[in-house]
């Protein structure tokens, strides 16, 4: 997607902090005076469908390293304030796994930030690692198709072990 929490790597005006109150996340703001904002007839009914747990990446397109490091306390409140929403939309009963990697790991700190600050506010959140996955040739940090499966299986063990679930597989 290329979009960042509060700094696209690609351009653009829309963040991923703008489309978590979205039913099409590519729909915009009609409302030039917002636009971050969420059109009334896109917005998800977050009663519909109640997650036990919500994995959440976000952070590599910030690139939050050198001249963008003055990025990270927005970073951290924007995300902070993300998973403060979904907490309350989704309700206490749902676990957050907060995660960083595979392509860069500049933002694994701020994320354990944001874990510590939820915790201290009563939101069930965990740090999932997704680093250490390597990258193809010309991948632009992007995971491959083996990657993508490495990463769904780890995934897997890491919610399984916190969730106290026994699913051990994708294809079970």
């Amino acid at each position: 997607s290329g979009y960042g929490m509060v700094k696209n790597c690609c351009g653009g005006d829309t963040f991923m902090s703008d489309v978590l109150l979205r039913t099409l996340a590519s729909t915009p703001s009609d409302d030039a005076s917002d636009p971050h904002g969420t059109t009334a007839n896109n917005i998800w009914n977050f009663t519909s469908w109640i997650p036990d747990a919500v994995v959440i990446n976000l952070g590599s397109n910030d690139g939050l390293t050198g001249s963008r490091e003055e990025l990270i306390p927005a970073y951290n409140a924007t995300y902070l304030d993300l998973v403060k929403s979904a907490a309350v939309a989704y309700g206490e009963q749902t676990h957050f796994f907060l995660a960083c990697g595979p392509g860069t790991d500049a933002y694994c700190d701020p994320v354990r930030w944001i874990i510590g600050q939820a915790n201290a506010m009563g939101i069930k959140a965990t740090f999932l690692d997704h680093r250490g996955f390597a990258c193809p040739d010309r991948c632009c940090r992007h995971p491959g198709a083996d990657q993508d499966w490495q990463m769904s299986e780890s995934t897997i063990k890491q919610v399984n072990a916190v969730m106290g679930w026994s699913v051990w597989s994708i294809y079970m």
